[in-house]
Formats: structure tokens, sequence, C-alpha cells
């Protein structure tokens, strides 16, 4: 593609197919082990919360890694639940795997359910992947107003993707007042907590700066205006701005400068976090850097940026950057020619 306004038509296909309608890819640009794909890893946690909710006390024992001392061996699964201002709480933790079916069991009792809403999944060791995940939650013990109005529970995980296994299981009501899960994944427009559950891989939405980049070469600038200084500056930005954490993204701006990435300065910190977040949660975008080269002038420099979507390469762009050559700090950045949506 040519020019980004392709952007703007892949956005109206944030969903990847995945075979699946119950579960949703919207990121998918890290590296998992095998047997531990979105995916699979998806219907791991969906096959461990069907077998919880039906008291399927056989294909629970199967799910999770028995009793050992190797590493991805049974570690434990843990609660951590309260209310504030309420006198009910409970915490619980099981280290021994034998203890594990007989909580199930009673938990069934108390005809709890879990119903997953979003997994994120970062690689660790090995044939090891971690999780992280939102869950609406209920049970006849579990006070009504805990966990908000859609009693949410977010927690983490660890799953020995050889064995199919979990071996860490913990989580805690969540205290959202509006009901809205904080989930890390790619969020579409008009998507509600439930169904379809979102998935993704964890982190970046894209690598800051691309295997073939070019650096143009030096002239004759003083300061911090070199290409090189200028090039740490922009990598620094661009890997705040894929894994949409605005903070850091600011810190390569001077105090007052224009940022105008959309044709439209963004000159508020409120604003460009808006931006950021929306680009990272929202869209699922990244931005790569494949060029910078020196323009006419002192600290001016031409960025060609690669756009993608949920890791997929959409369009390439320009932006013009200008730093503060006493500070290497950004003083302008202007493009890519992006809509604001």
């Amino acid at each position: 593609m040519g020019t980004l306004s392709a952007v703007v038509a892949a956005a109206t296909a944030l969903f990847v197919p995945t075979g699946n309608p119950d579960v949703v890819v919207t990121r998918n640009v890290l590296p998992l082990p095998a047997g531990c794909s979105v995916i699979e890893t998806a219907a791991l946690v969906t096959g461990f919360l069907e077998a919880f909710n039906r008291g399927d006390v056989d294909e629970l024992d199967r799910l999770f890694a028995p009793a050992g001392e190797g590493r991805s061996d049974f570690k434990w699964y843990s609660l951590g639940e309260g209310d504030r201002g309420s006198s009910w709480q409970r915490q619980l933790g099981i280290y021994e795997r034998r203890e594990l079916m007989d909580y199930f069991r009673e938990r069934h009792r108390h005809a709890d359910t879990m119903r997953l809403v979003s997994l994120d999944i970062g690689p660790g060791r090995g044939s090891e992947v971690g999780l992280s995940y939102v869950l609406i939650r209920q049970a006849g013990d579990i006070p009504a107003d805990l966990g908000g109005p859609l009693r949410l529970a977010r927690g983490k995980g660890q799953i020995d993707c050889a064995r199919r296994q979990i071996y860490v299981w913990s989580m805690a009501m969540s205290f959202d007042e509006n009901g809205t899960p904080q989930t890390t994944c790619p969020v579409p427009a008009g998507w509600r907590p439930g169904a379809p559950v979102l998935a993704c891989t964890r982190g970046t939405n894209a690598r800051a700066v691309a295997p073939e980049f070019v650096l143009g070469p030096a002239g004759a600038h003083e300061g911090r205006c070199v290409p090189a200084a200028a090039f740490r500056t922009i990598r620094s930005m661009l890997s705040a701005f894929n894994l949409g954490n605005a903070t850091s993204f600011r810190v390569g701006l001077a105090p007052r400068a224009s940022f105008s990435p959309a044709g439209r300065n963004l000159a508020t910190p409120r604003a460009i976090q808006d931006f950021v977040g929306h680009r990272y949660l929202r869209l699922g975008e990244g931005w790569t850097l494949t060029r910078l080269a020196r323009r006419l002038g002192a600290g001016r420099f031409a960025l060609t940026i690669e756009v993608s979507r949920l890791g997929v390469p959409v369009a390439r762009g320009l932006a013009a950057v200008t730093l503060d050559c006493k500070t290497g700090r950004v003083r302008s950045w202007s493009g890519p020619a992006l809509r604001l949506h």
C-alpha cells in the first residue's frame, strides 16, 4: 500500500479470524512456545473454566500440573478477595496439590462460576507462558456488590505448554466501580465484556525499529542533532508508543512541543495520552521506524514509518521531526498523516 489512507480501511478488520467464534485475537506479535499459541492458550483456559463451572473434577485434575519439585509442577492456586466497606473477606492459598480437587468440589456446591472476558499471554522460560486475565465470577456466597456491576475478577497464571497444564493460578475480585475490565488487549469499538473473549499477546504492538532500518549520513551539526542522537530519541519514543505508554512517550518531547501526527496539533498531555492509548488499545496500532534522514536545517529529520495493525503492516508514511540541539528532545513532530478516529 502506498498511502496511509489504507490504515482507515484496516481499522474495520480489527478482529483476526480464529476459527472459534467465541474468541477473537486482537494482538498477536510475540513468538509463543509450541502448544501455546493465543488460540490454544485461550482454549485451555476456557476449558478449565468450563470444567470448573460444571464441577468436572476429572477434567480439572487433568488440566492442572501434578505435584512435584519440577519448575512447572503445581505451585499454587490462590485467591485474594474482599469488599471495601464490608466485613466479608476471603483469602485462600492452596499449595498442596492433593487439596485442590476438594476445593473445586466445595466451590461447585456454592454454584461458583467463572467466565473469561479477556486474556493476554506472554512467553516465559522454555515451554512456559504467563497469563493475565479478566473474568466474570458469580457464586452463592459472594456478596452481590463485590466485583462491581459485572462481578469482575482478575488475576495471573502460568502454563506448561509441553504438558498443556496450569501450574499457577492467582485471582482476586475487582473493585472497578463502573464494571469496565482493564484489559491490555486492543478493544474493538462496540465490544462488551462477556462475548466474545478478547485474547492477545502482551506488550508491544510492533517493534520500534525495523531490521532493515537505514540511518542517513551525519552532517556538520552540533550538540545532540546528529542523526545517531536523533535516532536514539525517536527509537525510545516509538518503543513507548508501541507499548501504549504516553508518559514515557512525552519524555521525548520538549516543553511546549508541537505533536501533530494526524494533521492536528495535540497540545496537551491529556490529548497525547488519549491519542496513544486509543492507538494502542482500540486499534492495536504500532509504528516502526524504517528510515531516518537529515533535512535542510539544524535538527530537522525525515522519518519513514511503517504502520501496522494487529501485527500486520498496512502502510508506510512520512513524518517530519525537529529536535532541540541543546537538549536532544523533539520540538516538533508532524505525521504520519493518520485520521483521528
